[in-house]
Order: structure tokens, then C-alpha cells, then sequence
């Protein structure tokens, strides 16, 4: 490969959702509850809720810059055999290379919100007993990615 990718845009929306659910679950039940259930008349239940969208919104808007700014700066290639995961922030690099040979599963899933992207989540296990229980690379490619690499 000649020139490293990213992870579609779509990762970020997923992450993102992905650790702000707990309070977007917190504020639905919120925003259920009964006006009349209120613990007293003097409780302002609508700007009690307005203070609670607002801390939603943001947390979301919060987790979704550093999920951008962790998307820019992620890159992936394989070069000589082998597939290379490159951080590049200013202050540090961080740069992940497995040997192709050494990948043990490779699992490919795409769910409605894949398909509307045409995304697929390329999840990769590699041979190493300290990381068994999860998996060791989770990337998010377009249906026009081609893995071409020589070795």
C-alpha cells in the first residue's frame, strides 16, 4: 500500500455513541418521569431537565471533539507484510506494527448503520495470550478498500 488511510468518518459517531449511551439513557428516563412525581411544587422540573440536556449535549459535544481529533490523527497501511497503526499527535507518536502472519482471526461485521455508510468493521485478533479475551484491532473501512499486500 502506498499511502496510509484513516477509519471512515463513521467511527467517530460510533465511539462517540458508544460512551455517551449511559446518558442519553439517564436523560430519556429523565424526561419520562411525571411532572406531578416531582419531590416538591417548589422543584423546577423543566429547568431541572433543561440543566440535564444541556449537561448531555455537552458531554456529547465534549467525547465527539476528542473522538475527531483521535480519527485525524490515526492512520492505517501495510507495507512488507505487515499492518501498521500510526498515531501521529504533536506531542507524541504512536506507531502499532503486527506482522500479517501473525493474525489469527480476522472477523468482518457490518450492521444497518454500516450499510447505510457502505462500512465495514474489520476486527482483528492476533496470537498473543495477553490480549485472548478482546479484540487487538477494531477498523472501520469503506467497501472500496483493498487489503494489497505482498508477503
Amino acid at each position: 500500500m502506498e499511502k496510509p488511510v484513516r477509519n471512515h468518518f463513521s467511527i467517530v459517531l460510533v465511539n462517540t455513541l458508544k460512551y455517551t449511551w449511559f446518558f442519553i439513557v439517564m436523560l430519556f428516563f429523565n424526561l419520562l418521569q411525571d411532572k406531578d412525581e416531582a419531590p416538591g411544587k417548589e422543584f423546577d422540573y423543566i429547568g431541572f431537565s433543561i440543566l440535564m440536556a444541556s449537561i448531555l449535549i455537552a458531554v456529547f459535544l465534549v467525547v465527539l471533539l476528542f473522538q475527531f481529533i483521535r480519527w485525524r490523527k490515526t492512520y492505517i497501511s501495510i507495507n512488507d507484510g505487515q499492518l501498521i497503526v500510526e498515531k501521529r499527535y504533536k506531542i507524541m507518536n504512536n506507531k502499532t506494527t503486527v506482522k500479517l502472519s501473525s493474525i489469527s482471526t480476522v472477523n468482518l461485521k457490518q450492521n444497518i448503520l454500516h450499510r447505510i455508510f457502505n462500512v465495514y468493521n474489520l476486527q482483528l485478533d492476533i496470537n498473543s495470550a495477553v490480549t485472548a479475551e478482546k479484540t487487538d484491532f477494531n477498523l472501520f473501512l469503506t467497501g472500496k478498500w483493498r487489503l494489497n499486500s505482498k508477503g
